[in-house]
């Protein structure tokens, strides 16, 4: 059998003159005659946006000891919480927490607590790990701190690292700094899983001690002050980081609910990280704010909650499908400045295999045929949304469907009763306006179509899909895996559990004197060596 180590990392190191990036693991020579399966690897998967006009350091360069960053409003800072993941104030995870192995901005991973790793059977993953890192509460850091994470994830129903950790049948623990993750089935994404951003390492010691507060203790390079909803959140720099420590030593998120507060503050100079307002371009411009733009993988969509008799109707899913217009969508709410949903499964665009399906026009008297042959009866429907954006899009859908004959509205609720709410097997809700997160991957779909995944809001259960998702996650990249997933995508297409809407264009704002930080297109962006330059 082959014996596939990851190298991905050393390969970079040679072609960037990057020392940081070695030691990740090749191919080795066949060993006996069954081979494993073969791995090709995406340089693209995962990887970063291009940031320009990011100004210049020099070994003389003086930076600035707070960084402001402005984002919304949230319940909870705990990632183990089924709300935190729908909060803007994500970013905090790759700051408070280190992953198992880094995914890095050219694509692909590299070494971050796990030193090496390699497979012979994409089930059993080996790791190598770093002796040096302790929790930042002077706990250190050893192979058993991986069991101990991976049991406080899976104690935490509706945690989104739950839904990466299910895999996992146990740990086996080699020594101090080794051990064997034993999946519970072949896996071949699973390193991806291993550089997730939601599954950092956190202290189970830590948890045990402050059910409240412990999940905010991890080995990151910046550590948890204070979180007041309605105010901020405060993390100060770990100046017993084991890597490279961040440049300034304090980082606040600050709360501003309303958006002209948060642009008059940009624009003063209060705020030093915000998200850019598309029709103020010129007055950023003359305020020395940048504005980054880039298309995010997450993708808007509805969903019907199958376990609800109505939704799980195929004709009143249809009916509603035919009130879709997905384009004005995007008109109303973002002036065009999105990308329009161009198939009629549900895909991230920027992922793998992505079938392309013919988007079903808007049809009234479609939708009305539909409606005449479906269960319906008059009934009321809530249309659920949290995020601003999300009840933009309800608000639009809604009004559509009153056009067909379909009595509905938007409830808008918050993050944390979504999150509560729709939990797998919760009958709470009809359909649902959310957006998700998706990476180039194929198997990213797992995340919503999976049975028992935390983003699978559409309660879907589909006997084909859940065995064509176990087929995928051990089939190696190529044809045979791009037919798997092209399949899943017209089963999705046939019977309507998810409709696409669109992907948001995202405008980053920053103050021209600030840069380092790694933007990634599923908007878990990287802030741990952010930094502003102090005019000397």
């Amino acid at each position: 059998m082959k014996n596939f180590t990851k190298i991905l990392s050393m390969l970079l190191a040679i072609v960037l003159c990057v020392a940081l990036f070695a030691g990740c693991g090749a191919k080795e020579e066949e060993e006996a005659s069954t081979p494993a399966p073969a791995v090709t690897v995406n340089p693209d998967d995962d990887g970063g946006v291009a940031i320009e006009n990011v100004p210049e350091v020099t070994e003389n360069t003086v930076y600035a000891d707070e960084l402001i960053y402005c984002g919304s409003d949230f319940s909870t800072p705990s990632p183990l919480n089924p709300a935190f993941v729908a909060s803007q104030i994500t970013i905090i995870m790759p700051m408070l927490y280190d992953s198992l192995l880094d995914r890095l901005p050219e694509g692909g991973y590299g070494p971050r607590l796990a030193t090496s790793w390699d497979t012979e059977d994409y089930q059993t993953w080996h790791l190598t790990l770093r002796d040096d890192v302790d929790f930042h509460n002077g706990e250190h850091f050893t192979a058993q701190s991986i069991a101990d994470c991976i049991e406080v994830a899976m104690n935490a129903p509706g945690a989104i690292s739950a839904s990466k950790w299910m895999e996992v049948d146990h740990v086996e623990i080699l020594g101090d700094y080794e051990c064997n993750i034993v999946l519970k089935r072949v896996l071949i994404d699973f390193d991806n899983y291993m550089a997730d951003p939601m599954t950092g390492m956190m202290s189970k010691k830590a948890v045990e001690a402050d059910p409240d507060l412990g999940m905010m203790v991890g080995t990151g390079s910046w550590v948890f002050k204070e979180a007041i909803s309605g105010s901020h959140i405060t993390l100060v720099r770990n100046d017993n980081y084991w890597g490279e420590p961040a440049l300034a030593k304090v980082f606040t998120i600050k709360v501003v609910t309303e958006t002209t507060a948060r642009d008059i503050m940009f624009q003063n100079g209060e705020l030093d990280f915000a998200g850019a307002n598309q029709d103020l371009l010129a007055d950023y411009e003359a305020a020395g704010i940048v504005v980054d733009r880039y298309v995010m993988s997450n993708t808007n969509y509805v969903c019907f909650n199958l376990n609800d008799p109505l939704m799980a109707d195929i004709n009143f899913r249809k009916a509603v499908l035919y009130t879709m217009d997905r384009q004005e969508i995007v008109d109303v709410y973002f002036q065009g400045n999105a990308h329009t949903w161009d198939t009629n499964s549900y895909w991230g665009s920027r992922t793998d295999y992505k079938l392309e399906i013919p988007v079903i026009p808007q049809d009234f008297d479609k939708a009305k045929e539909f409606l005449a042959q479906s269960a319906y009866a008059g009934e009321h429907i809530m249309i659920w949304a949290a995020m601003p954006q999300t009840i933009g899009f309800a608000t639009v859908i809604a009004e559509n469907m009153l056009k067909a004959g379909i009595d509905c509205e938007v409830f808008q609720t918050d993050n944390a009763n979504l999150g509560a709410s729709t939990l797998w097997g919760s009958t709470n809700y009809q359909m649902l306006v959310n957006s998700g997160p998706w990476s180039a991957l194929g198997s990213s779909c797992n995340l919503f179509f999976k049975a028992g995944a935390m983003a699978n809001k559409a309660q879907w259960n589909d006997p084909r899909v859940q065995e064509l998702i176990d087929k995928a996650d051990t089939t190696p990249n190529g044809p045979e895996r791009e037919a798997i997933y092209k399949e899943i995508q017209q089963i999705c297409a046939d019977e309507i559990p998810y409709i696409g809407l669109n992907n948001m264009q995202m405008l980053m704002g920053r103050q021209g004197n600030c840069g380092g930080m790694i933007y990634f297109t599923d908007n878990y962006h990287d802030y741990s060596h952010a930094f502003k330059i102090v005019e000397e």
